[in-house]
């Protein structure tokens, strides 16, 4: 059972359902919610937190005089039965993210693997019937064969088109599926020789989807991945490019990439939890700012995004030094 909206929260996107899934377990699906929960009230870089709501019987009531509102719905982490196999889990992905869309409400999954992203986008595709652009924000391509998920998702045409920023390690395959598929795409090397800031808007008329892989990070701020590879993105790099996505609004996201066993932890014996990792902060900011994103996200550049601001202050809907 899902909550019901109330006529004040009508016409507002949303709400997000976040969930964890895993193929081949639950841990990082299980840390990531773990680390979001613990930190999800503090405030994203727009000045907007998320508001958890895990009372399934109680309506989603937008307060009153809220600048922000970002209810999320608190689904826990979907943990496969002992010996089940991937396919089984891929079809209760794809049933589950269906069911969310059916509802209006906006699927956001923490998984250990980025095979989620097919079964999803094949729930959407299944409500919709419409095609997304799918944004790829991460070090992988997720190109390097054609079992790898952004190849199948392209093979089964899944997407109208898709962009691929951040990433360091190509391969020969990759390239060749970039050009098969007219992939747009940005390397990490490019873009900081350029200087990431430059980039202010990634737009498209398109509804999105949304997959955030945690190794576009540098080890240095996210040691908890399967292939470290160091020369990657800061987390202000990567909270800088989310911002900077625009279209017509968010179908659905998944975030990725994370293995806790690699995480180094903060503190030592009993003080050591693994929500507090070093990977586990950033998945749980990353997470935040995707929230946020599922609530915000406009075809408006910057630019229109501020002059829109100012006009909501003349006219007195938000206070006279609203941040920008």
């Amino acid at each position: 059972a899902m909550p019901a909206r109330t006529a004040s929260f009508a016409g507002y996107p949303g709400p997000v359902a976040l969930f964890g899934a895993g193929t081949h377990g639950t841990q990082a699906a299980q840390i990531g919610m773990a680390s979001t929960r613990k930190y999800g009230h503090l405030d994203t870089d727009v000045y907007s937190h998320v508001e958890w709501h895990t009372d399934m019987t109680k309506a989603i009531t937008k307060p009153p005089n809220a600048t922000t509102f970002m209810p999320t719905i608190d689904c826990g982490v979907m943990a496969p039965a002992e010996n089940e196999s991937a396919a089984t889990v891929n079809d209760a992905l794809r049933a589950v993210t269906a069911m969310f869309t059916e509802k209006g409400i906006i699927p956001v999954c923490i998984s250990d693997t980025a095979d989620a992203v097919v079964p999803m986008i094949e729930g959407l595709r299944q409500v919709t019937g419409e095609e997304y652009f799918l944004y790829h924000l991460g070090g992988n391509t997720l190109m390097d064969s054609e079992d790898a998920p952004l190849t199948q998702v392209f093979r089964r045409g899944l997407n109208r088109n898709c962009l691929s920023v951040g990433n360091r390690a190509v391969s020969a395959h990759a390239r060749q599926v970039r050009k098969q598929h007219e992939v747009r795409y940005g390397d990490y090397a490019g873009l900081a020789w350029k200087g990431l800031f430059t980039v202010k808007d990634i737009r498209n008329q398109y509804p999105g989807f949304l997959v955030i892989d945690v190794t576009a990070l540098d080890p240095a701020f996210a040691p908890g991945v399967a292939n470290p590879d160091a020369g990657g993105m800061t987390t202000r790099d990567l909270i800088h490019l989310i911002s900077a996505l625009r279209g017509t609004r968010v179908m659905g996201a998944l975030i990725t990439g994370f293995e806790p066993r690699y995480d180094v932890l903060r503190g030592r014996g009993d003080d050591a939890r693994p929500e507090d990792g070093l990977t586990a902060l950033a998945v749980s900011k990353v997470t935040r700012e995707v929230i946020n994103k599922c609530y915000s996200m406009s075809v408006k550049t910057a630019a229109e995004g501020h002059d829109m601001v100012r006009q909501m202050v003349s006219q007195g809907k938000v206070p006279e030094k609203y941040p920008d």
